[in-house]
């Protein structure tokens, strides 16, 4: 074989070096594999060098020709395994270049030392090399075994292939470190130029060749096995991507090189051969959002954060359309080169944010329905709350006058009614604004007995004729004083007590209050509503506090009601920081129960103090009850003894009292006892203690009926008892009752609040701006009755008027808010400012009840806003507070809810004058004139009583006699309402009537017993400007009469209200007035026919003058 020359090895090798690197690179672009390929071609760039060195080495020195040659040799090596790796996506480490600069320092001083010439350091230096490649040899093969693209290849032959080129590679390697020693040996025997350059040139074109077939070929089959495994699990990503519409991206941070997948190509609406930039990214985002993008990307870049989710907008540049998407990305690490990169996954959210739109437009459409429905319940507020004032305005003043036993239940009743109703309308509005979230809680000191003795008021009226009993559990160390929303709080306990005293047929209801937890700024209440009624079943629990539920559908039938009141409790309950917990058994009962932290106040009133040491009885048949009273009286450190039916309390009181068992002082009394009742009880109590010689105690009754009951025990009965309690009541409560039993003689009835009561607005001048004639009547009857003095107006404008003129000054004007002519908020304006009365308290009345609506008013200047109805003692107490006046008589003690009677009652014989007052809540202008009228209709009762008999009417003989015991027992003429009674009996339908001479001679007696009783009864309360009535006027009362009617004339021409009150007044004086003139007057005023009132008067001031 004759060996090549020098210059065409020199050209082969630099022509391989050439191409080698190309020939890689076309395979790496083939793999997709961009790092790998550049790791590899550098390695054959190295590896080429080599050769180029070593074919030039006659012309570079030996030292380059050698030694660089092969330290070349060895990071070819290097790189070639490190672009293996990475082709079998194995991590990247170049480590190996730490041994790169030791082994060229070895290299070269082996080449330069080692003794006996140039082909001894030849041959060390080519063994050196020799090893090294069978090393890289050897990890070329264990890397490619290892990778899971070949344990995964095609077939096991593959694996061969990849083998013979490792061994291949191995052989090549030894072949060119050996070529020293063969050099070396040849030129012993051989003719050493020929043996020399045969070696050289055989061997280096053996590496060339085989070098060539490992740049090329090892490339190819790690791509072949690529291709196999990997490629199928890209295509199935893809294919994922595609289905889900997911699309990625990825950038270089370095580079902010962007590749995106084909998805998100498409979702950009981009061409396909169209690459994604920076500046593409940019001008496809919608104007309002690149800001955002570019201050993401800049805190992503800068490490301020590490993943970003937001959502962009884009204009597609193929169709315009605006489409929304959903970017998140994060920064990572490319496991192929170990930079840094943004990984970003997007996707076209439009159709979400299209149905987010619609649902935004939907929620607007339903908050203005919402509003539109707050609108018009407010409205309706309005509306039906005006005709609502109307109504128990009036029921109030007609249970005020002489009324029959029948029209007094008849009236009792529809005010019930209308009560329920206005209860329903403040439900569904307080839902409403609940619901609404326009509903406020006030933050103001509040007196807890205060609240509860309110609460005691209401539920003792919602128990009605019930069997049910409700009790106060009060702990005795609650503060006295207590931040938070009184209203609303009373409101959630009315509602959760009068839900239980409905559900409750049988039985009681008790309400607990304890303290649960105190610091020094705020104390932790828990409340508790406890009944023995129906329960609730367990199915019907979840659902409780929902709106417009009760327990079940039966429950509403049997029980009526909306169910709104719970869910109002409850979401009230969570504003203030609870919840309300239900705790049920079906037949067994509930309780209701929440806890509550309320800030405390400074101890504006003081707790009550204990009064002296008592021996007390209670009795009482419920143990619950007994229970509570006993803890209650000795929390105060009295001495108690408890009896649950009369015989025991007859036998507590029969034993001999001693210094350890004193007499009783004291004897709680339970009304409705269960087999007799606490009146008899209290008979025998009081005889045995008579008949021992002990002194009588102070009983004081406890009843849950309210005191109408109380009017119709005879007046003995009454005398037994120096005070009436109640149920439910409070700890200060039965303090007050003992404090008032024990200082008065006065029988029970005449202690209590009503008749001879102060009037609390005595002499207080009150101008009415109300439009509805209806409302004039009822607010000026109604504050006519506390003692105002009433003036009205029919508009704003009028209204104005009489504040301009008024002398003296108003001390209050009560103002209605929508008037014709000037609405209450321009009428005010004008007071205030057109008329500078700027500390002139005028309070709005207005039906409607928002938040809002007081707002407005007190923005409009007015001092108050007071809802219609108006509730009458919040109304005085308002007056009271906004004009700094005070109650005559009332004690500075708030604990001291009675008050003083105007003057002592009159003793009159044969009149209960206390009861009959007492029905008239105290008015004795009422008594006079319902007393000057039946005096006036008496004297025809006897000859009408004949004439129907003698007619054969035996019904109209039985309603006359009807009216008459009704109309007699209502002014206390108890004999006669009696005798009237028996003759009523005496009359059917029908049948003949039992009644001769002799009766209605008696009758007529009977007559005039009465008639004269009630004459003096009239001349005793009547006012001093208004003399009794008398059968006979004279000169004198004539003239009396015509200056009344000029007054009342005056009136009705100036269109003045307080006509009504002055013509009550004066109503005795005028009850004689012939043709029934008198009863004209009363009935054109009655109707508010003020043109026919001054008809009257003229017609009877005409007469008179005559």
């Amino acid at each position: 074989m004759q060996a090549l020359d020098d210059k065409t090895l020199s050209a082969v090798a630099l022509l391989t070096s050439l191409l080698l690197p190309l020939v890689l690179l076309g395979i790496g672009q083939m793999t997709s594999h961009s790092q790998a390929t550049r790791i590899w071609t550098r390695g054959v760039a190295m590896y080429s060098l080599g050769f180029l060195l070593i074919a030039l080495r006659n012309v570079i020195p030996d030292l380059a020709s050698i030694v660089v040659a092969n330290c070349l040799f060895v990071m070819g090596y290097g790189e070639l395994l490190q672009g293996l790796k990475l082709f079998f996506n194995r991590p990247v480490s170049r480590g190996w270049m730490v041994y790169v600069v030791p082994l060229f320092a070895v290299l070269l001083f082996m080449h330069v030392n080692t003794p006996g010439g140039q082909e001894v350091r030849v041959i060390a230096t080519s063994f050196l090399m020799c090893c090294l490649s069978f090393a890289i040899a050897a990890e070329f093969y264990r890397a490619a075994m290892q990778s899971t693209a070949v344990q995964h290849a095609s077939n096991a032959g593959e694996r061969r292939v990849l083998l013979v080129f490792c061994a291949v590679f191995a052989i090549s390697a030894a072949a060119m470190g050996a070529r020293g020693t063969i050099v070396a040996i040849a030129t012993q025997g051989v003719d050493s130029t020929l043996m020399l350059k045969l070696v050289v040139s055989t061997s280096f074109v053996l590496a060339i060749f085989v070098n060539f077939i490992l740049a090329a070929g090892l490339p190819l089959l790690v791509s072949g096995a690529y291709s196999a495994t990997c490629l199928p699990a890209e295509a199935s990503l893809r294919k994922a991507e595609e289905v889900g519409g997911l699309g990625t991206l990825v950038a270089d941070l370095r580079t902010l090189a962007f590749t995106a997948n084909s998805v998100l190509v498409r979702m950009l609406g981009l061409a396909p051969e169209q690459r994604l930039t920076v500046q593409t990214w940019q001008a496809l985002l919608h104007p309002d959002d690149r800001t955002r993008a570019r201050e993401v990307l800049d805190a992503v870049l800068k490490g301020r954060a590490h993943t970003a989710k937001n959502e962009y907008r884009i204009r597609r540049p193929d169709n315009g359309e605006v489409r929304w998407l959903s970017v998140s990305s994060e920064i990572s690490t490319d496991p192929l080169t170990a930079e840094p990169v943004l990984l970003s996954s997007m996707r076209d959210i439009t159709d979400l944010k299209q149905a987010e739109l619609a649902a935004v437009r939907a929620r607007e459409l339903a908050d203005q329905a919402s509003n539109a429905k707050s609108s018009f319940l407010a409205t309706m507020s309005h509306e039906i709350r005006t005709p609502m004032n109307a109504i128990l305005g009036m029921l109030n003043l007609l249970q005020t006058t002489p009324l029959t036993a029948r029209q007094r239940d008849y009236a009792s009743k529809t005010e019930g009614a209308a009560q329920s109703l206005l209860g329903l309308l403040n439900d569904i509005l307080d839902f409403s604004k609940v619901e609404a979230g326009k509903m406020t809680l006030e933050s103001e000191p509040f007196h807890l007995e205060r609240l509860l003795r309110n609460l005691a008021v209401v539920l003792s009226a919602n128990v009605g004729a019930r069997d049910v009993e409700v009790l106060f559990d009060i702990d005795p160390a609650l503060p006295v004083m207590l931040r938070g929303d009184a209203m609303r709080l009373q409101q959630v306990l009315i509602n959760l007590g009068g839900n239980a005293i409905k559900f409750t047929p049988r039985g009681q209801v008790v309400l607990r209050l304890h303290k649960v937890d105190e610091t020094a700024d705020a104390v932790t209440l828990a409340f508790a509503v406890q009944d023995s009624g129906i329960g609730i079943a367990p199915q019907h629990q979840a659902h409780i506090f929902s709106g417009f539920s009760q327990a079940e559908g039966s429950t509403t039938r049997r029980f009526g009601g909306t169910g709104l009141g719970l869910a109002i409790s409850q979401r009230l309950v969570n504003m203030m920081g609870g919840a309300i917990e239900l705790t049920s058994a079906e037949g067994e009962g509930s309780t209701f129960a929440f806890a509550l932290q309320l800030p405390k106040v400074a101890q504006i009133a003081q707790p009550l103090p204990a009064p002296a040491p008592q021996s007390v009885l209670i009795v009482d048949d419920n143990p619950t009850a007994c229970a509570l009273l006993q803890r209650m009286v000795e929390a105060w450190g009295w001495q108690c003894d408890l009896a649950h039916n009369p015989e025991q309390a007859l036998a507590l009181f029969a034993r001999q009292p001693d210094a350890a068992q004193p007499a009783y002082s004291l004897v709680l009394m339970d009304w409705h006892l269960a087999h007799q009742d606490g009146w008899e009880t209290t008979r025998q109590l009081l005889a045995c203690a008579a008949q021992h010689a002990q002194p009588a105690p102070t009983v004081i009754m406890l009843t849950p009926r309210g005191n109408d009951a109380l009017a119709q025990r005879s007046g003995a009965e009454q005398h037994m008892v120096k005070g009436l309690l109640n149920k439910p009541f409070t700890s200060g409560m039965l303090h007050d009752a003992w404090e008032q039993a024990s200082t008065t003689d006065a029988p029970v009835l005449a202690a209590l609040p009503g008749a001879g009561a102060v009037r609390r607005l005595q002499g207080m001048r009150v101008l009415v701006v109300e439009d509805n004639l209806l409302n004039q009547q009822v607010a000026e009857e109604l504050l006519s009755r506390e003692g105002a003095l009433v003036f009205m107006a029919g508009n704003g404008r009028l209204g104005v008027d009489a504040v301009a003129a008024a002398k003296p000054q108003f001390d209050a004007v009560l103002m209605d808010l929508q008037m014709p002519v000037l609405d209450g908020y321009a009428a005010t304006q004008e007071i205030r400012h057109t008329l500078g009365l700027a500390h002139l308290p005028v309070i709005a009345m207005t039906a409607n009840a928002l938040e809002s609506d007081r707002l407005a008013c007190i923005a409009a200047g007015m001092s108050e806003h007071i809802g219609k109805p108006f509730d009458m003692d919040k109304l005085v107490a308002l007056l009271l507070r906004v004009t700094g006046l005070r109650p005559p008589g009332e004690a500075d003690d708030v604990r001291h809810l009675t008050l003083v009677a105007e003057s002592p009652l009159p003793q009159v014989d044969g009149l209960d004058l206390a009861t009959a007052l007492n029905r008239m809540s105290g008015m004795r202008t009422l008594y006079v004139r319902s007393a000057s009228e039946l005096v006036r209709t008496l004297g025809t009762v006897v000859g009408d009583l004949q004439h129907h008999l003698a007619a054969g009417e035996p019904l109209a003989a039985r309603m006359l006699l009807h009216t008459l015991k009704g109309n007699a027992a209502t002014l206390g003429a108890g004999a006669l309402a009696t005798f009237a009674a028996e003759l009523e009996a005496r009359c059917s339908t029908g049948a003949t009537v039992h009644i001769g001479a002799a009766q209605l001679e008696a009758l007529g007696d009977a007559i005039a017993v009465a008639r004269h009783s009630l004459s003096q009864a009239i001349a005793l309360l009547a006012p001093p400007d208004a003399p009794a009535a008398s059968t006979a006027p004279g000169a004198d009362s004539l003239a009396a009469c015509a200056t009344v009617l000029r007054e009342l004339l005056a009136l009705a021409e100036a269109q003045d209200m307080a006509v009504l009150m002055r013509f009550a007044e004066v109503r005795t004086q005028l009850a004689d007035l012939p043709d029934g003139l008198c009863d004209q007057l009363d009935a054109a005023l009655q109707n508010l026919d003020l043109d026919a009132a001054k008809t009257v008067c003229s017609t009877v001031l005409a007469r008179l003058e005559k």
